[in-house]
C-alpha cells in the first residue's frame, strides 16, 4: 500500500474506524458509559485515531460540554487520538452550537469528521464555516461513481472544494477496485467500505497489531 502522498487510497482501519463495537453516542452517555471509555483507552495501544461518532447535537445538550472536555483532559488517551465525527445535518441544524462544540474540543487536540456530506441540506457555505479536518463523501455519491457523470463530477467538486480548505476527504461505500482506482485517480485521501477492508472487533484489531509489531 503506497503512502497517502501517492494518493492511494487506505483501508480505513488504518485510522481505525471502530463501527462494531461502539461510537455513536449523545454527550451525556459519553460522559457516562466507562465500557465505552475503557474501548477508547485500549484502542488508542492500536490505533492513530479513534472515530466516535456524535448521534445528538443540539443546544439542550450542551451543558455536557464542559463535562466531556474535563473528562479528555483527565484521560490517559491523547486527544490527538480522538476524532469526533458529526453529520452535516445534525451540524447545520444547530450550525452556531456546532462551531462552539468543535472549537473548545479542537482547542484541547481532538479533530473533526464532517459526515455523509452532500446527503443532506448540503452547501460548501457550511462546510466553509465548520472547522472540521475530515471530509466524510456520503456513499451515494461513490457507490455509482465508475459509471455515473454526475456522480463523479459530484466527488471532483466535494474532493477539489474539501482540499482548498486545507481538508482531507474520506469515500465512503468503496464497493470494489473500479470505484477505489478512480477515487485514487481524483486524489481522494481516504477509502471506505468494504472492497477495502471489513470492520472487526477490536480484539481482532490488537491482534493484528500485535502480529504486526512482532513481524
Amino acid at each position: 500500500m503506497l503512502s497517502k502522498h501517492n494518493h492511494r487510497i487506505y483501508a480505513l482501519p488504518t485510522v481505525l474506524f471502530l463501527f462494531l463495537t461502539f461510537l455513536f453516542v449523545s454527550a451525556g452517555v459519553f460522559i457516562q458509559n466507562d465500557e465505552r471509555a475503557a474501548c477508547i483507552s485500549k484502542a488508542q495501544s492500536v490505533a492513530e485515531q479513534v472515530k466516535i461518532g456524535l448521534e445528538v447535537f443540539s443546544s439542550e445538550r450542551f451543558h455536557a460540554l464542559h463535562k466531556i472536555a474535563k473528562r479528555m483532559q483527565s484521560t490517559s488517551v491523547p486527544a490527538e487520538k480522538i476524532c469526533f465525527e458529526i453529520t452535516e445535518t445534525t451540524a447545520v441544524t444547530n450550525l452556531s452550537a456546532a462551531k462552539h462544540f468543535i472549537s473548545t474540543l479542537r482547542d484541547l487536540g481532538c479533530s473533526f469528521a464532517l459526515d455523509d456530506f452532500g446527503a443532506g441540506m448540503s452547501s460548501f457555505t457550511y462546510l466553509k464555516n465548520l472547522d472540521v479536518d475530515y471530509v466524510k463523501i456520503d456513499g451515494s455519491f461513490v457507490r455509482n461513481i465508475v459509471h455515473d457523470p454526475i456522480d463523479h463530477a459530484t466527488v471532483t467538486a466535494i474532493n477539489n472544494i474539501a482540499h482548498s480548505m486545507g481538508k482531507q476527504t474520506v469515500a465512503e461505500f468503496v464497493v470494489d477496485n473500479a470505484t477505489a482506482e478512480v477515487l485514487r485517480e481524483l486524489k481522494v485521501d481516504f477509502g471506505q467500505g468494504f472492497a477495502l477492508d471489513k470492520p472487526k472487533p477490536l480484539a481482532h484489531r490488537v491482534q493484528w497489531r500485535v502480529k504486526l509489531a512482532s513481524a
